[in-house]
């Protein structure tokens, strides 16, 4: 994002360090006969991986300060890979509730947390976050784009099409296999109340 051009680039690890990582991985699954033959093609690999390190370097040192010099490769293979993909689903967060919280809390909580993801679009959006600092270093927040962005299919390989978060917001709600649209703000981005948008989940519930 906008503090990523102030960042170092990724670093590219050293051919040999890279080779004797290899060595170590591969030896608790193969007996002795077998690691020495692994290591002898591991040794071989180093004179044509030189090139290949070579090639790497000078592609990265092309690149702007703070971008990765894998994501273009990865995007490539992504992208164009043609088979089924998976519905994405992400359980890292559950509400739950208890004996001791009446139901009608449940709306309250997704209503608010739905609300602050909202808000999370919106900065990420007009690239307000605070930058991420760990041991003193910022960290890159490209990735945070791409919640940004939706996978659009096309002829040879799928684009990534950036998502317009200015304006009014509209959410989708699945309750039961029923899908509802969800106006969550005015044309300005204002957000609605969080018990509005409470009531709003409650009335979905009961109907579907």
């Amino acid at each position: 994002m906008i503090y990523d051009s102030n960042l170092p680039r990724l670093p590219l690890p050293e051919l040999m360090e890279c080779i004797d990582e290899i060595k170590g991985l591969i030896r608790p699954l193969v007996d002795d006969a077998c690691w020495q033959k692994s290591c002898i093609a591991a040794d071989a690999l180093t004179m044509q991986a030189e090139q290949l390190r070579k090639d790497l370097s000078d592609y990265r040192s092309k690149l702007p300060h703070g971008s990765s010099w894998i994501r273009p490769f990865w995007d490539e293979s992504y992208l164009s890979n043609r088979a089924s993909l998976p519905l994405n689903s992400n359980y890292f967060i559950e509400l739950r509730t208890d004996v001791s919280t009446n139901i009608d809390d449940v709306h309250v909580k997704l209503s608010d947390f739905l609300l602050a993801l909202c808000r999370q679009f919106q900065l990420s959006a007009a690239q307000k976050l605070p930058v991420e600092i760990v041991q003193g270093n910022s960290l890159s927040m490209d990735q945070l784009n791409s919640m940004l962005y939706s996978r659009v299919a096309a002829l040879n390989s799928d684009m990534l099409v950036p998502v317009l978060i200015h304006g009014q917001i509209c959410i989708s709600v699945v309750c039961q296999g029923y899908w509802y649209l969800l106006t969550v703000s005015d044309i300005s981005g204002q957000l609605v109340a969080s018990n509005e948008l409470a009531d709003v989940l409650r009335h979905i519930r009961v109907d579907a």
